[in-house]
C-alpha cells in the first residue's frame, strides 16, 4: 500500500511541475522562447462540449481493420506453404548457356589499332611548352 501511495504522489509531483512549465505566466517573456509560448497560448475560452467535430463516416472499423490483418496473415501464410511445397530444382543450364554464348557477339574494340598513337601525335604537335622562369635576383 505504500508503494502505491509513493507512486501516486510522485505521478502528482510530476504533473504538477509539467502544469506548471507549460504554463504562459512560469515562461521567461525576456528569452525567445518565452515570447513564442506566450503568443502561442493566448487567453481564449475553453471551447463546449458540442463544438467537437462528428467523428468521420468513412474510416474502417477497428474490427474491420482486425479482419483485414487476419485475412492478410492467412493468406501469407498460405502462399509461404505453397512455396515451400514447390521443389525448386536448377536444370538444363548448360543448355541455356550454350544458347546464350552462341548468340552473343563480342563487342567492338574501344579504340583502332594506331588511333592511340596518331592520338598522341595530334597532341604533342599541338601543345606548346610553358613560358620559361624568371627568377628575381635575391
Amino acid at each position: 500500500m505504500k508503494a502505491r501511495r509513493g507512486e501516486c504522489s510522485r505521478a502528482a509531483a510530476v504533473l504538477a511541475g509539467a502544469i506548471l512549465a507549460a504554463s504562459p505566466a512560469f515562461a521567461q517573456t525576456a528569452s525567445p522562447v518565452g515570447t513564442a509560448m506566450a503568443a502561442a497560448a493566448p487567453p481564449a475560452a475553453y471551447p463546449k462540449l458540442g463544438a467537437v467535430p462528428p467523428a468521420p463516416k468513412d474510416v474502417r472499423a477497428a474490427s474491420a481493420w482486425t479482419a483485414a490483418i487476419r485475412t492478410l496473415k492467412a493468406e501469407g501464410a498460405q502462399t509461404a506453404r505453397l512455396a515451400s511445397a514447390e521443389p525448386w530444382m536448377l536444370e538444363g543450364t548448360e543448355d541455356w548457356a550454350g544458347l546464350e554464348r552462341a548468340q552473343a557477339a563480342a563487342p567492338p574494340p574501344v579504340t583502332q589499332p594506331g588511333s592511340t598513337e596518331a592520338f598522341v601525335r595530334e597532341m604533342r604537335e599541338a601543345a606548346t611548352p610553358p613560358p620559361p622562369k624568371h627568377h628575381s635576383p635575391p
